[in-house]
């Protein structure tokens, strides 16, 4: 039995909070990365990796980056992209203390990616 093979099955712990600013609600998704590996930016560009995508009630929506994205050049894809390493926050900005929705994203180590999975969030 390959240990190492399920430890990298999960590269990638999500968490979700909200926190009450004024009147508003700012929604909170925090990725956990193992070191080696990267997910991409809601902004990586054609012909590269599948993008961190989020949706809300069945609607898609861009979230601020709050960490900052290493944009490189990827021997994997052949383009330069947008990912983050160990760790990587995302806010939204909603008008009501509840929501529920869903994190679609990539996880690519420098040999592999794995499968998009989708994470889904109802607070």
């Amino acid at each position: 039995m390959n240990l190492n093979a399920q430890t990298d099955a999960q590269p990638v712990k999500w968490s979700f909070s909200i926190e009450e600013v004024e009147d508003e609600y700012i929604l909170t998704a925090n990725a956990d990365i193992k070191d080696g590996w990267a997910i991409y930016s809601q902004h990586t560009g054609e012909g590269g990796p599948i993008p961190t995508r989020f949706e809300i009630e069945d609607i898609e929506v861009t979230f601020e980056e709050e960490s900052k994205a290493i944009t490189q050049f990827s021997s994997l894809f052949e383009v330069e992209v947008k990912k983050f390493k160990n760790e990587a926050g995302f806010t939204f900005l909603l008008n009501k203390n509840s929501v529920e929705g869903n994190v679609t994203f990539m996880a690519c180590n420098e040999n592999q990616c794995l499968p998009p999975k989708t994470i889904g969030f109802d607070l």
